[in-house]
């Protein structure tokens, strides 16, 4: 596994055991893995806050906040349930899988898309449901989160070949630091054109991109929570200026309005909820559950797919 790769997964897999999540749960965190397979070491990466110039907005058309959609929840009486699942990385490497259940194999992925197919399954978008399009009578949301690369390399052109969508959602500086295990925006504009993929938000630098190399710390605040001792001041200008940040990047560079946040690490934090209600219209958690509409799109939950659960596991 690559070096920034891997903790950002391992952080992943232990928040999965902690919500619900098939995967084991360790009892320590293991320290990030800094060889890649062969065994080869590698320099440590740099996970401070990515210098980078970026627009700031003003040359566009200005924020599209806050979020106003047709809907706010289904009404009762109608077709309701939509199932999330969820993805991060893919990989044609059968060891890289091994090493942590957030990945899978592109192999495995295709195997999914057409189990979901063969059993009268239909994928639908955040925007599909915000507009409160009919759901279909088995509704599928696909979601990967973090946008590594391999969402483009490989899960788009499965995708592409079943007619099937997804949403991804970006960390956001991972993009404009042009990290190579991340996707491009030039990758993210031919996604967006087809059709086929939506973007969201998974904040721009609040991953746990720091010290932590990404990996959640049980019993410390994690992703968006609160800081101990922190003022609002200091809340507002560290989350909320990065969560705003991050969506204004991507209607920057997609043209495009941003409806979903999928919070990093599937935590919530309430002094950021008013921000979040006016900011998005939807948000993911890493919850297990099935999502019913009727009660809003806020904190739905999702499945986790991984090569040790196969997609029947989670209908």
């Amino acid at each position: 596994m690559t070096q920034l790769l891997a903790p950002l997964l391992c952080g992943c897999l232990l928040l999965g055991s902690l919500t619900g999540c098939v995967s084991p749960t360790p009892e320590i965190i293991p320290p990030p893995d800094l060889s890649d397979v062969s065994g080869v070491p590698q320099p440590p990466p740099d996970l401070s806050q990515p210098d980078v110039s970026v627009p700031d907005g003003s040359g566009s058309d200005g924020p599209l906040f806050p979020i106003e959609t047709p809907i706010e929840r289904y009404p009762d009486g109608q077709a309701h349930k939509v199932t999330l699942l969820m993805y991060h990385h893919l990989t044609e490497r059968p060891e890289e899988a091994e090493d942590n259940s957030m990945v899978v194999t592109a192999q495995r992925f295709a195997e999914d898309l057409d189990w979901l197919q063969e059993n009268g399954y239909t994928t639908v978008l955040p925007r599909e449901l915000v507009e409160g399009e009919p759901l279909p009578d088995k509704a599928v949301l696909i979601t990967l989160d973090d946008g590594y690369r391999s969402n483009y390399t490989l899960a788009f052109p499965l995708l592409q070949e079943r007619g099937m969508k997804a949403a991804i959602a970006l960390i956001c500086g991972k993009v404009d630091a042009q990290d190579p295990f991340y996707l491009t925006w030039d990758m993210c504009r031919e996604m967006l054109r087809s059709g086929l993929v939506e973007f969201g938000s998974h904040s721009y630098w609040l991953h746990n991109l720091d010290e932590r190399n990404g990996s959640y710390v049980k019993g410390q605040p994690n992703g968006i929570q609160r800081l101990d001792g922190e003022d609002l001041e200091a809340f507002q200008s560290r989350v909320l200026d990065d969560l705003e940040r991050s969506a204004q990047r991507i209607q920057d560079e997609l043209n495009t309005q941003v409806l979903f946040l999928a919070y990093p690490y599937g935590v919530k934090e309430p002094w950021a909820s008013d921000f979040i209600a006016q900011r998005f219209a939807m948000t993911f958690r890493t919850k297990e559950g099935v999502a019913n509409l009727t009660k809003g799109f806020y904190s739905l939950p999702r499945k986790t797919v991984s090569m040790d659960r196969k997609i029947q596991k989670c209908f």
